[in-house]
C-alpha cells in the first residue's frame, strides 16, 4: 500500500482495505478512581457549581439553543408528521433522525464520521456539532472525552453569517486523532472517517481514512479542520468503492409511549472533571447541553461556534 501524507494544512487521503477491527463500542460511565469525586448537581432553579464549599456562585447563563453565532437554522427542514422506520423510510427522510431533507441526493451518498476534539478547553467551542446526525461521545481517559460525529443527510452550510450579514466560511472540527471503536462504527454506517492523526497501533485497522493536518504549532493543537464542501466530495468519491448506504433500524414517532416518563435533565458523570448535563428546552422543544469546565467547578451551556 502506497501512502501520500503532507504536513500542509489540508486533507490527506490514505486508503487500506482488508482490515477490520473487532473492537466494539462500549458506553461507559466512568468516575474518578483515584480522587473523590466532585458532584455537580443540577437544580430546578439552575444549574449549579460544586463542590458546596466552592465560592463560585451559581451559573446563571442564557439557555440558547446552538448554533448561537449564525443567522442559519440548525435543521430546515420540516420532520417528519408521522412515524417512521425501522425497516423502511419515506423518499427524503434522513433515517438516522426521522426528518425530512432539504436535498434527497445527499442521502445517495456515504456517511462521514469526524473525530471532534473536546479537550483541552481551547478546543470549544466546536464548529459544525449541531449539524450532524449523531454524536458518539468516548471517554479517552485521563478526565477528557472525544466526539465521532456522523454527517448524513445534512451538511453544514459553506459559510455562516451573523445578523449584521458579516460571513464566513464554515469548517469542521476542530479535527483531533482516531480511536480503535471508529472503524467499527464506520463499517456499521458503509463510511468513512475523517481525523487529524492515530498512533501507530490504531493506524492499521482504520479503512476509508482520510487525515488532515493543521498548522505545525506545538503550542496550539486546534488548528485542524475540515470544509463542509471537501466532506461531500470525499462522500460522493466513497459511495463509488463501498455502496449506497443502507441504514435501518431506527424508528421515530412524533407520540411518546404510553409508558414513557418525563425527563428534565440528564446527567451523565464521565469524569468529576468531566460532567455532562442536557436540560430540556420547552421552547425549542430540544435537549441544550451544558459541560464542566475541566476543573470540577462549574457548568457552561455548550455552544457551536
Amino acid at each position: 500500500m502506497n501512502e501520500k501524507e503532507s504536513k500542509s494544512p489540508g486533507v490527506c487521503k490514505t486508503l487500506k482495505r482488508g482490515v477490520f477491527s473487532s473492537t466494539l463500542l462500549a458506553v461507559v460511565f466512568l468516575a474518578a478512581c483515584q480522587k473523590a469525586p466532585v458532584i455537580v448537581q443540577p437544580t430546578a432553579a439552575a444549574i449549579r457549581t460544586a463542590p458546596a464549599t466552592s465560592t463560585t456562585t451559581p451559573l446563571q447563563a442564557t439557555r440558547t439553543h446552538f448554533p448561537t453565532k449564525t443567522s442559519q437554522p440548525t435543521n430546515t427542514a420540516a420532520p417528519a408528521l408521522k412515524a417512521v422506520g425501522p425497516d423502511s423510510f419515506p423518499a427524503g427522510v434522513n433515517p438516522l433522525t426521522g426528518l425530512a431533507v432539504t436535498d434527497p441526493e445527499l442521502l445517495e451518498v456515504s456517511p462521514g464520521l469526524v473525530s471532534i476534539a473536546n479537550a483541552p478547553l481551547s478546543a470549544r467551542p466546536q464548529s459544525g456539532l449541531s449539524y450532524a446526525s449523531f454524536v458518539y461521545e468516548m471517554y479517552i481517559g485521563e478526565g477528557a472525552t472525544r466526539f465521532l460525529a456522523v454527517f448524513y443527510g445534512e451538511f453544514p452550510p459553506e459559510e455562516v453569517c451573523d445578523d449584521a450579514g458579516f460571513c464566513q466560511p464554515t469548517q469542521i472540527g476542530p479535527l483531533r486523532s482516531a480511536r480503535l471503536p471508529y472503524e467499527t462504527l464506520r463499517e456499521l454506517y458503509r463510511g468513512f472517517l475523517v481525523f487529524g492523526s492515530a498512533s501507530t497501533r490504531v493506524m492499521p485497522h482504520l479503512e476509508e481514512r482520510n487525515i488532515v493536518f493543521g498548522k505545525e504549532d506545538a503550542e496550539d493543537t486546534n488548528t485542524a479542520f475540515i470544509l463542509p464542501q471537501e466532506m461531500q466530495t470525499i462522500a460522493a468519491d466513497t459511495v463509488t468503492r463501498r455502496g449506497s448506504p443502507a441504514l435501518s433500524g431506527l424508528r421515530f414517532d412524533p407520540q411518546p409511549p404510553e409508558s414513557g416518563q418525563p425527563a428534565q435533565r440528564i446527567w451523565v458523570p464521565y469524569h468529576y472533571t468531566d460532567q455532562v448535563f442536557w436540560e430540556y428546552d420547552t421552547g425549542t422543544g430540544s435537549y441544550l447541553r451544558l459541560q464542566g469546565d475541566q476543573a470540577g467547578e462549574q457548568v457552561i451551556p455548550f455552544e457551536d461556534k
